[in-house]
């Protein structure tokens, strides 16, 4: 009479023999004997992950390594079979155990990196997805398993940056430059993160941005043809290296408005973006009819760029880019035109390629000369605005209906530091019943959102005086969104920019408080431009004494939000063509 052990030999030589049907067919008779015998669940688990069968394959193998938990085989398996499912966390803790119990079984490594991979890539889709807290945990498990891997840290330091985990942020983001040094991208990501970080200074956030220089730009610079000089024309030739110009840009509503401003009869526009031809909408076919210079960049290298633009024979380039995703400082460094400016909005650049910056007095007042490497080019507002689609007039005081004051910030989670919060917080202690409303991309997530509660939770205030709202991609919902807010808070250190016209147009005054860097000026500038000083505080306590005055006089905050727009329309804050023709009379100063 044959024994099981006959049965399984039987079993074991059909699935040599390549008969994996019959060998199953035995395996399973098999089980039906003995539900718990290791050797056939071993083997079904195996075959059905080469069957392409993972779910099956998961189930033998999970029963395998409960009857002979000390085998290292059934975990390395049971791993493959869970990755098969994406179920990547739990393969991962199966290859550990493998690890654990066979640190030199030679499957375990390589089964570890395909985990890993794997973990990497399925992280960056949350990511894009905006399922960020799944995003940070699995590239926490890369990270912890590759501290020596560099695309890790350095994803993971950008999604720590949107999360709002500024200083864990900066330190993997600083920790991937050491491991990889030629690494352009982190290197960037490193000057973006530095102006969202608490306490970071100026000589600071310049000393990574001129290594950015020293180690990117300049070896381009050296290998450049001679930079460009003018053609002998009275026209003069002005190009912009903008980003995708799209409903989604927030560059549009400052960028459309000068280019309409500048003079046809003496000016020749160009414009250089990298909106690709499927990504164009109403807003790309409006900048199309503004300017005869359209040039679609997208998928040309900064060098076919650059000679574009020499060839176009340009005499003054404008980087409205700079450190930014869609960062093209390698045209710049390739000098194509004979005059080169920054007009990135973020303070003083650290790069030799762009000797001018064009700003305003509020943006960069004279005692920051000695930070820039580039001279001034003085306009009336750095800012301009002009919505991208008409919209209807500012809406009634909301406090009015609700009984309430409800304070609202627009702004990325990623500016709103640990500082800003406590502040925030003051301010709904010191105005009984009042509401915050918050709005960031960041907080479609539901991890993140109960972060957030948790950090207000810290200083008293309860979930339901803060209401977290994720991003919407409708410009007029998001626009309309203003109309339930009475007052704008503006974040620390980082201020708002779109934010914070949006806000203005809409009737809905904004609390500032200025800052020693360029983008704790923001709204300053936006601010001085209009005329509302009311807004712009000293320090902390005239933040929250300015903020409670707005609160507690809704006569004068209803007055204040119906005259706001016209402010606004009166100012040079709306004025294209004067910021347009003063950085012509600059720039033809320049030429000579």
């Amino acid at each position: 009479m044959a024994t099981i052990q006959d049965v399984l030999a039987l079993a074991q030589r059909q699935q040599q023999a390549g008969q994996s049907d019959q060998a199953e067919a035995i395996y399973r008779r098999v089980l039906d004997f003995d539900p718990a015998q290791a050797e056939a669940l071993f083997a079904l688990g195996v075959l059905c992950l080469t069957a392409g069968r993972p779910a099956e394959a998961a189930d033998f193998l999970n029963r395998a390594s409960s009857v002979v938990p000390g085998q290292a085989g059934i975990f390395l398996y049971l791993s493959l079979a869970r990755l098969n499912l994406d179920l990547l966390e739990a393969a991962l803790g199966a290859v550990e155990t493998a690890s654990a119990l066979d640190p030199s079984f030679p499957p375990v490594t390589s089964t570890r990196d395909s985990v890993l991979d794997s973990l990497f890539v399925h992280a960056e889709r949350d990511f894009a997805a905006n399922r960020l807290s799944r995003a940070i945990a699995r590239m926490r498990h890369v990270t912890r398993h590759r501290p020596a891997g560099s695309a890790g840290l350095a994803r993971l330091g950008c999604y720590l940056t949107q999360a709002g985990e500024l200083p864990e942020a900066i330190e993997k983001l600083r920790r991937a430059v050491e491991l990889a040094p030629d690494d352009r991208g982190t290197l960037r990501d490193l000057v973006l993160a530095l102006n969202l970080l608490e306490g970071t200074t100026t000589d600071e956030q310049l000393a990574v941005r001129r290594r950015y220089d020293e180690c990117f730009m300049r070896p381009l610079a050296r290998q450049a043809a001679t930079p460009a000089s003018r053609r002998s024309s009275g026209r003069l030739r002005i190009g912009y290296v903008t980003g995708e110009f799209i409903r989604a840009h927030t560059a549009c509503d400052m960028l459309i408005p000068l280019f309409g401003g500048h003079d046809r009869e003496r000016v020749d526009l160009f414009v250089y973006t990298d909106v690709a031809k499927e990504r164009e909408d109403d807003v790309t076919h409006t900048v199309r009819g503004l300017v005869p210079g359209w040039r679609s960049t997208a998928g040309l290298s900064d060098a076919d760029m650059a000679e574009v633009i020499r060839a176009d024979g340009i005499d003054v380039l404008i980087d409205a880019i700079g450190y930014s995703d869609a960062c093209r400082l390698g045209v710049f460094a390739r000098q194509p035109a004979t005059i080169q400016v920054n007009m990135t909005l973020m303070g003083p650049s650290g790069l030799d390629s762009a000797p001018y910056v064009i700003t305003d007095k509020w943006m960069s007042p004279p005692e920051t000369a000695g930070d820039y490497s580039e001279k001034f080019i003085l306009v009336p507002s750095l800012y301009l605005y002009r919505p991208m689609v008409a919209l209807s007039p500012a809406s009634s005081l909301p406090s009015q209906a609700r009984g309430h004051v409800t304070f609202g910030c627009f702004n990325q989670l990623a500016k709103m530091s640990d500082r800003t919060l406590a502040l925030w917080a003051r301010i709904l202690h010191a105005v009984p019943g009042s509401r915050l409303l918050l709005k960031a991309y960041a907080l479609a997530d539901e991890g993140i959102r109960q972060r957030c509660h948790d950090r207000f939770a810290a200083h008293g205030i309860a979930a339901e005086r803060v209401e977290l709202r994720a991003w919407t991609g409708d410009f007029l919902q998001h626009m309309r969104a203003y109309d339930e807010i009475d007052i704008a808070l503006d974040p620390l250190p980082y201020g708002g920019g779109t934010t914070t016209r949006e806000a203005l147009w809409m009737g809905v005054p904004v609390v500032t408080l200025p800052g020693a860097t360029a983008v704790q000026r923001y709204g300053l500038s936006i601010l001085s431009v209009i005329g509302l000083s009311e807004g712009i505080a000293r320090d902390e306590p005239d933040y929250l004494a300015r903020t409670v005055a707005f609160a507690t006089d809704l006569g004068a905050l209803a007055r204040l939000r119906a005259d706001l727009r016209g402010r606004m329309e009166r100012s040079a804050l709306c004025d294209g063509a004067l910021f347009a023709r003063t950085i012509e009379a600059e720039f033809r100063k320049l030429l000579g």
